[in-house]
């Protein structure tokens, strides 16, 4: 394909992305604010007298426990509360009186819907440079975002919701000009009684109000919050006689922002963003994403580049950029496994990059002497990953064998999982001697605290927090029961499919689309019952005669999941 035509096309597709960026409606006509115009340094200004307001914020990381939410209304007939949804939730394409149902709160004023960004990217990390510096990615990010959103809802997104509440001065200009009426994030500037305004959009700020305040932003996110706080919120403003609040009610006093090179690092607990830049292995990766994202960029100016290569080439970076991937990297909050493993895929994703712009990847790419981490690899457990015909991809791994902690009980061989376009296929191998159960646990996200913290009723000790898990497949007697996260530490049962039993090998298979995603990026465990705990899968990091040692003497009470590699 001719340069000419390529910048054809992609002239083509800057206009459509213009039209999608301006495309949220124009700001609502609001009310003057009211008041005394306050001082930059006194945003406390003029307070008005009114009731005392909460405006409550949820951040589902799933909407697998969407058909929920409508009860939350009516049981509270008083609630107004905002969602952040993301275009990755697809219940509601399944469930159109659900969606009507969301639809209808959201005309009657008590549903504000926000949008919400997935593989949440820290997107000040991404406009500043240092560490990235790629304004145009923030724009690419929220408009495909949107774009999705819009298929979903048939309208744009009024507001968004940071990711952790990351902002930044420079990052407010951009969103300004993206078209959004409101955003929420963890500004981290003195507590005013309303919202800050910047040009035609407010500005929410969910970090801790003061104890005078009367206009209060609380956050629930599933990634950080556990239990549901929303019950709390409803009897708090009940006691206090006070209202529910949306970002967008036109009775909100309204302060400019304040001298913007007062702002520090903040996210909604509090804490700054060392979480994902500052440590070695943190900085490596986003120098590591900084060349590769250079590469890309002159390949594209480099008139050899075709549509479809940029657009798989952009895809990987856009992944690169989550969040979940730095985080992990010199952290002690997880097991070495997981961080094994994110820092292994996050260095195929830039990888695959260079493969599709047919360059070689500098020898420096990953050259810190701590930026491959040596592995942790101290087990007997083998993991291997294949893609199929036809798009289809495997997943094996192999526990030792002779490990069994029973004496004639139930020792594990193997467990494969078979993705097709239209079946997922389980398949555990055993020993000779028959089990009781066999549960199979699976960790979609790697999220901490974001699924299940607990192994099903009868089984001894529980999952780290980094593998709580959303899908659980107990195999027993001639059935299988699949599980699903319902909730934060809450789950219910979702179907039950018949068992394919081969002397010790025992087969479940389901349609494709009840568990969608890639099982490449999946964690396992499995847990073999022989009356009791008879076997599982040895971690990566750790032999099973050490970790059951430390399980034994109560050092540890968890068990870690494998996960696939890349």
């Amino acid at each position: 394909m001719r340069h000419g035509s390529i910048s054809s096309m992609l002239t083509k597709r800057i206009v459509i992305l213009s039209l999608l960026l301006a495309g949220c409606a124009a700001p609502p006509t609001r009310t003057p604010t009211k008041g005394t115009p306050p001082s930059p340094t006194s945003p406390t200004a003029a307070v008005p007298a009114h009731p005392w307001r909460l405006m409550a914020v949820y951040v589902p990381q799933t909407d697998d426990n969407a058909a929920k939410w409508p009860a939350w209304f009516a049981k509270s007939p008083n609630l107004r509360m905002v969602i952040a949804m993301s275009p990755r939730f697809s219940h509601f394409a399944k469930d159109p009186a659900l969606k009507a149902r969301l639809l209808q709160l959201r005309k009657e004023g008590r549903l504000e819907f926000g949008l919400q960004l997935p593989n949440p990217p820290i997107l000040p990390l991404i406009i500043e440079d240092p560490p990235l510096g790629y304004p145009e990615d923030v724009v690419q990010l929220v408009a495909r975002a949107k774009s999705g959103f819009y298929k979903t809802w048939g309208f744009l997104p009024q507001g968004l919701i940071l990711p952790y509440g990351a902002i930044s001065p420079r990052l407010v200009v951009a969103l300004e000009q993206l078209g959004f009426n409101w955003i929420v994030a963890a500004v981290g500037m003195p507590s005013i009684d309303g919202a800050f305004q910047s040009g035609s959009m407010r500005v929410w700020d969910a970090t801790p109000a003061g104890a005078q305040t009367r206009t209060v932003l609380r956050i629930w996110d599933e990634r950080l919050t556990k239990g549901r706080p929303l019950d709390n919120w409803i009897l708090e403003t009940h006691a206090r006689s006070g209202t529910f609040l949306l970002p967008s009610d036109a009775e909100v006093v309204t302060f400019p922002l304040a001298d913007r090179s007062l702002w520090k690092p903040h996210t909604w607990d509090g804490s700054d963003w060392s979480a994902w830049i500052g440590s070695p292995n943190k900085d490596t990766a986003w120098n590591a994403l900084k060349k590769t994202r250079a590469a890309l960029e002159k390949f594209k100016n480099s008139g050899q580049a075709s549509v479809q290569k940029l657009d798989i080439g952009f895809e990987e970076i856009y992944n690169a950029e989550n969040a979940n991937y730095f985080s992990v990297l010199d952290s002690t909050a997880v097991s070495p496994a997981l961080v094994e493993d994110r820092q292994h895929e996050f260095q195929a994703t830039l990888l695959s990059v260079y493969r599709v712009i047919n360059q070689p990847p500098p020898e420096d790419l990953f050259s810190s002497s701590t930026a491959q981490a040596p592995s942790n690899h101290v087990s007997s457990t083998t993991v291997s990953a294949e893609t199929l015909a036809g798009g289809g991809e495997r997943i094996t791994i192999g526990d030792a064998e002779g490990d069994s902690l029973l004496p004639g009980g139930s020792d594990l061989r193997t467990l494969e999982v078979t993705a097709t376009t239209d079946t997922l296929r389980w398949v555990v191998t055993v020993t000779s001697a028959p089990p009781t159960d066999i549960d199979i646990y699976v960790d979609l996200n790697g999220q901490p605290n974001v699924g299940t913290p607990t192994f099903l009723p009868g089984r001894p000790y529980a999952p780290a927090p980094s593998d709580a898990w959303e899908y659980a497949l107990s195999i027993s007697g001639t059935q299988a029961t699949l599980f699903r996260t319902a909730g934060i530490g809450t789950y219910g049962s979702v179907q039950t499919f018949p068992i394919i039993a081969e002397g010790a090998r025992f087969t479940v298979v389901m349609p494709r689309d009840v568990i969608r995603g890639s099982p490449r990026r999946w964690a396992y465990q499995v847990l073999v019952m022989s009356g009791t705990l008879s076997d599982f899968i040895d971690p990566l990091d750790i032999s099973q005669k050490d970790l059951w040692a430390d399980l034994t003497s109560k050092n540890r009470d968890a068990i870690p999941f494998v996960r696939a590699r890349k």
